[in-house]
């Protein structure tokens, strides 16, 4: 594993998520759906790429753009990250519809599949990159494991505002 590697792997679980390495989408799909019995839930731009490259998905529940809220409380999310920080152990979520942000933000557990050429070393190297992508989508979020606040009685509390629980995957 190289430095850059390990580094968000250990940045990764220091924000209190899982890690795991495999060498497709498809063993990706199948980390998300063996995490729940419910149908795993994605965006539907992720179920055409998904769908293109021929990879198996099972079933899956896609939020409906005029409901997106129908997957409040869903058990488990899968997105595909953009870029990953090693120095942070986050994961850039560009997302193109509200439909399709939904599934980050309201499922009990996130999968973040991450292709291993897309992690770069540093959050300077991030702002190089967000600069130079000019990122269109009103839904761009830069994500470390999952929430957490002492904000009521000084206890820490994980997963109130967002996921109970990140899995990142890295693919490749």
């Amino acid at each position: 594993m190289t430095e850059r590697m390990t580094r968000f792997r250990e940045g990764v679980e220091l924000a209190s998520a899982r890690y795991m390495e495999v060498g497709d989408w498809a063993a990706v799909v199948e980390v998300a759906r063996g995490l729940d019995d419910e149908p795993l839930v994605v965006g539907a731009a992720l179920a055409r790429d998904l769908a293109a490259d021929g990879v198996e998905t099972g079933v899956l529940r896609v939020p409906d753009v005029d409901s997106p809220l129908e997957m409040a409380d869903a058990p488990v999310g899968l997105v595909r990250g953009v870029l990953g920080v090693a120095e942070t152990g986050s994961v850039l979520l560009v997302e193109p519809s509200l439909s399709e942000r939904v599934v980050s933000m309201l499922c009990h557990i996130l999968v973040q599949g991450i292709a291993r050429e897309s992690i770069v070393d540093s959050l300077d190297d991030f702002a190089a990159w967000m600069q130079a992508h000019a990122v269109e989508s009103p839904y761009a979020t830069l994500t470390t494991g999952p929430s957490r606040t002492a904000d009521i009685e000084r206890e820490l509390t994980i997963g109130v505002q967002g996921p109970r629980e990140v899995v990142v995957v890295v693919v490749g």
